[in-house]
């Protein structure tokens, strides 16, 4: 009988993740993976645009000690920074399952040239055995 699977834990609530946001250390690795500018070490801030794609109004969220992205950038701005990030990640999955599958083909061609060129070979050979007994 196959093992089965442990029951996955209820993923965070809005007000859970808040607070991992609020409470989170500024080089933390977690929260870190939408860096907008190394040199400056600001994210995007994400609980802060999401309040206002959603509602259209600037939530409080905004207003944490510790800047959270660039004053200057539009929702659009960060969005497409988001979005470009998401590409890379896309065309990185895309480019790994490409490489995975072209080992498989690889090989799978590389055998079906061993054959036809063992094919080939033996057809050479009873070329010449025929010419050889005129």
């Amino acid at each position: 009988m196959p093992k089965l699977l442990e029951k996955r834990p209820e993923p965070p609530d809005l007000k859970e993740i808040l607070e991992d946001l609020t409470n989170s250390e500024p080089d933390d690795v977690a929260f870190n993976f939408f860096t907008v500018n190394a040199k400056s070490s600001q994210v995007l801030e994400v609980a802060h645009f999401s309040g206002v794609a959603a509602t259209g109004k600037q939530s409080d969220l905004g207003s944490s000690s510790r800047p959270r992205g660039e004053e200057n950038k539009k929702p659009q701005d960060q969005l497409s920074e988001v979005d470009k990030c998401y590409e890379r990640v896309t065309d990185l999955i895309e480019s790994y399952n490409y490489l995975k599958n072209s080992q498989t083909t690889l090989s799978e061609s590389c055998n079906e040239l061993e054959v036809m060129g063992q094919k080939v070979q033996e057809q050479i050979s009873e070329l010449k055995d025929h010419l050889s007994h005129r």
